[in-house]
C-alpha cells in the first residue's frame, strides 16, 4: 500500500520568552512571533496595584523578523523637524536626558516610567530655534483628550509659538487604558 504524503506540514509554533532585567517583573514565556502585528503583554507582578504592559511588535523586512519589546507609550514624530521628548516626573524634574525624535520616526517611554511619569516636547534646538519645553503630558491626559494642540514658547518674547497636534491612539475596550 502506497500513501500519498501532498500538502503534509509539520505544525510549528514560534514563541519566545524574555526577562527584564534589573526589574521586579517575572520572565514572560511562551510569546508567539509567528504574526507580524503589534501585542500586549501583562507583567506580573502587579506592582501597587497597577499591572503594567509591554508591546511586542514583530516585523518583517527583507525576510528577516525584526520584534521590539518597548513600552505601550509611543511618541511619534509626523513633524518636517527634529524633535526632543524629555521624561520628568510628577514635580516637572527631569528624569532622562533630551532624546531626539527624528522626522518620521518614533519614541518609546522608557518601560519604567511609563505608567507615572510624564513627558514634554520640543522643536530641537538649532536651525534659529529657540523654543521652551512645552508643558508636561501624562498618558490619562491624553486618554481623556485624545487630540489637543500642544504649544513651545518661543525663548524670545516676540516670536511666534510653536504648536504641535498630539493625538493617542489607544483601544478603548483594552481595561489597561483606564
Amino acid at each position: 500500500m502506497e500513501a500519498d504524503y501532498q500538502n503534509v506540514s509539520a505544525l510549528r509554533h514560534n514563541a519566545l520568552g524574555i526577562q527584564l532585567k534589573g526589574t521586579p517583573w517575572e520572565p514572560i514565556r511562551g510569546i508567539s512571533v509567528d504574526r507580524a502585528g503589534e501585542n500586549v503583554l501583562s507583567l506580573r507582578p502587579r506592582l501597587d496595584k497597577v499591572s503594567h504592559q509591554i508591546a511586542c511588535e514583530i516585523k518583517l523586512e527583507n525576510n528577516v523578523k525584526i520584534i521590539t519589546f518597548r513600552s505601550t507609550l509611543n511618541v511619534e514624530n509626523e513633524t518636517s523637524l527634529p524633535i526632543e521628548m524629555i521624561v520628568v516626573d510628577s514635580h516637572g524634574k527631569a528624569a532622562t536626558g533630551a532624546l531626539r525624535i527624528d522626522p518620521g520616526q518614533s519614541m518609546p517611554m522608557p518601560l519604567n516610567d511609563a505608567y507615572d511619569k510624564r513627558f514634554r516636547l520640543r522643536p530641537l534646538k538649532g536651525f534659529n530655534f529657540d523654543y521652551s519645553w512645552s508643558l508636561p503630558l501624562h498618558w490619562r491626559q491624553l486618554m481623556s483628550r485624545p487630540i489637543r494642540s500642544i504649544s513651545c514658547k518661543h525663548q524670545t518674547p516676540k516670536e511666534p509659538a510653536f504648536f504641535f497636534q498630539g493625538q493617542a491612539n489607544f483601544d478603548e475596550k483594552d481595561p489597561g487604558t483606564r
